[in-house]
């Protein structure tokens, strides 16, 4: 049973892997009308695209030192 589940996550992950950067490039051309084609290529570019966004929105917060809280809960 364990290896089914472990088989349906795996094909569960690429499957979005590959339908999400579509799902991406379709809407834009739905808010945009950019008429951008569906190729591997414009796929591969949304692919890295997001990428380098949320690579770069996680390493913006990535900090070596340990934040201190206030009472409150928020960090100084």
């Amino acid at each position: 049973m364990n290896v089914v589940k472990v088989l349906l996550a795996t094909a569960l992950f690429f499957g979005l892997v590959v339908v999400i950067p579509f799902g991406i490039v379709w809407s834009l051309n739905t808010l945009f009308y950019t008429e951008i084609p569906y190729t591997w290529q414009t796929w591969a570019a949304t692919v890295i695209l997001s990428s380098v966004v949320y690579g770069s929105s996680a390493a913006s917060n990535y900090s070596k030192k340990k934040k201190q809280r206030t009472n409150w809960g928020y960090y100084v």
